[in-house]
């Protein structure tokens, strides 16, 4: 085999194994950046339904506070927040911090 050749394909296994490395770095940096996501959501969430008590379906839903209602633009409609609309506006805006499984029993 010629010396070049074989030079060649060395080459390339190095170029393919560097490759493979900074491919399995990036989704590694990617899988550890779900967290801090997740936590800005919950930050925003109790800022704006805690902090400020903004009366809205969505704190409503959140807070598990049936008292709390208002125009949902998802849903189109006046509410007050119900474990229904609470599952369907986490269904619609793919939000866990909506999902109303977290509301007690009682939550209607």
């Amino acid at each position: 085999m010629n010396p070049r050749a074989q030079g060649a394909i060395e080459y390339l296994l190095l170029l393919a194994a560097a490759v493979v490395v900074v491919s399995v770095v990036i989704s590694f940096m990617i899988s550890t950046m779900g967290p801090p996501l997740d936590a800005g959501g919950q930050q925003t969430y109790d800022y704006t339904c805690k902090t400020i008590n903004t009366n809205s379906v969505i704190c409503g839903c959140y807070a598990c506070d049936a008292t709390r209602g208002g125009y949902s633009k998802e849903l189109s409609k006046n509410l007050l927040a119900n474990r229904a609309d609470c599952h369907t506006l986490s269904v619609l805006k793919n939000d866990s911090l909506l999902d109303s499984v977290k509301c007690p029993g009682s939550f209607t």
